[in-house]
């Protein structure tokens, strides 16, 4: 299962371009989600997970950070906060569905009657860490229509 890890977190760094810094825009990340991008994070474009529930919304990576969001039909899940934060010590995930596994944390909550879990991979760098909550507290949900 280490392998997957490291495998879905080196492929997610390759797919981010060195040195590529522009600066941080909202943008759609599809199924009525969007984004804003703190400069030099990236989208994957590609499954990080095989769920079919909950199943991937988006997934997007830093040089040292990923963030994947999963949407799921069932289960019970929290109101959203009016600010995410992350553990101060990271947990050690063991991902299904071929999910990445390493540090990091996952959070659940609901927003516009939809329900999500974000699971925040970090590397140790302070400044991701700050860039992956400043993405998650960006993010817009539009209800389901």
């Amino acid at each position: 299962m280490r392998h997957f890890v490291l495998t879905g977190l080196l492929l997610a760094l390759l797919l981010v371009p060195a040195g590529a810094a522009r600066p941080a825009t909202r943008v759609e990340a599809g199924s009525g989600i969007s984004v804003v991008l703190p400069t030099g994070w990236r989208f994957i474009h590609r499954q990080l997970s095989d769920c079919s529930d909950p199943v991937q919304r988006f997934a997007v990576a830093s040089r040292g950070a990923t963030v994947l969001v999963l949407e799921t039909n069932s289960g019970r899940f929290p109101a959203r906060q009016a600010r995410f934060r992350l553990p101060e010590h990271l947990s050690t995930f063991e991902g299904c569905c071929d999910m990445p596994t390493g540090p990091g944390a996952e959070l659940l909550f609901r927003d516009h009657g939809r329900r999500f879990y974000a699971f925040v991979y970090l590397g140790g760098r302070s400044k991701d860490r700050s860039a992956a909550l400043q993405l998650l507290n960006s993010l817009r949900v539009s209800p389901n229509s």
